[in-house]
Formats: C-alpha cells, sequence, structure tokens
C-alpha cells in the first residue's frame, strides 16, 4: 500500500513541475524541490532521507517567500503541508514500519486530519487574497489545462502523503 501511496504523492509532485515548466525558473524551481523531496521518500528509504525530504520541502516553502516568484493561491499552503507531513513521518519512521500496532481508525482520522487541514489552507489562502483584494500577479494568471493539470497534482501529491503514515 505504501508504494501505491507514494507513486501517487510522486505523480501528483511531478504534475505540479510540468504545469509549471515552461515559466520562469523562479516558478517551477519549488515544484522541482518538492519533486525531489518527494522522490527521497520511495518505499524502503531510511530515516535519513526522510529528513532530507522533510528539509527540501522547508527549503521549497522558504523559497516561494524570498524568491519573488508568480505562484497560484494556495501553493505555500501546499508546500507548508507537504512539510508538516514529512516530519510527521520522521517520528512513525524507523524503517517503514508505520503497522505499529495503532488502531485503524486512529490513522484513518490522521490522514482526514492531514487533507481537512489542507483544505482549511488553501480555502484561508484564497480568503486573504480576497480581503487584501490584490489582483494576481502578473504571470500568475494560467490557462485552464495548465491550472488544471497543477491543482490535479497537488491533490494527488497531499492525499498520498497524508495517507502514507498509515
Amino acid at each position: 500500500m505504501y508504494d501505491v501511496l507514494w507513486l501517487t504523492g510522486l505523480t501528483g509532485s511531478a504534475l505540479c513541475l510540468a504545469a509549471h515548466v515552461r515559466t520562469s525558473v523562479r516558478s517551477w524551481l519549488p515544484s522541482a524541490v518538492a519533486l525531489g523531496a518527494m522522490a527521497l521518500m520511495a518505499p524502503g528509504a531510511s530515516h535519513r532521507e526522510v529528513f532530507l525530504a522533510c528539509l527540501a520541502s522547508l527549503a521549497a516553502l522558504t523559497g516561494t517567500l524570498v524568491v519573488r516568484c508568480p505562484q497560484r493561491p494556495g501553493r505555500r499552503a501546499d508546500l507548508l503541508m507537504m512539510s508538516v507531513l514529512t516530519a510527521a513521518m520522521l517520528r512513525a519512521h524507523g524503517g517503514h514500519s508505520h503497522h505499529s500496532g495503532s488502531p485503524y481508525w486512529y490513522t484513518a482520522g490522521l490522514a482526514v486530519f492531514f487533507v481537512t487541514c489542507r483544505l482549511v489552507l488553501r480555502a484561508g489562502a484564497l480568503l486573504v487574497r480576497q480581503l487584501r483584494n490584490t489582483p494576481s500577479p502578473r504571470g500568475a494568471r494560467s490557462s485552464v489545462p495548465k491550472r488544471l493539470l497543477d491543482e490535479t497534482g497537488g491533490v494527488l501529491m497531499m492525499v498520498g502523503m497524508a495517507c502514507m503514515p498509515m
């Protein structure tokens, strides 16, 4: 099951990168770092690799804060959730023995909690943009297929990662 979830998250990260690949380096670099972080979490990855994935996702988040890259609403929220999820996996990661006798309802509840947090963060990001009444930065508007690709990738990545600690 972990293999399928990892492939789902990896596919989502690749879709996010594909949506940004024809734009400037400032725009696609955080997605490339997130894809690298997702690749580090391969089945059988060591504790050190998961720690590096956590640092990489934090670096991608920091990159969006430092380098004013054109972005869609909620991109920082996605990267924040990715950082939180990889940090949560660090605790449960002792050679990928995620089946530590925890009751199913607890691990399923944890996955639902993480997905709900992502939805709340994304909604909050959209509301803050509406409250500020700021138009999207130039270059942040993208075509519908590109936007759909990016959103689908984000959803696949978050759902795959949220269910991984199970």
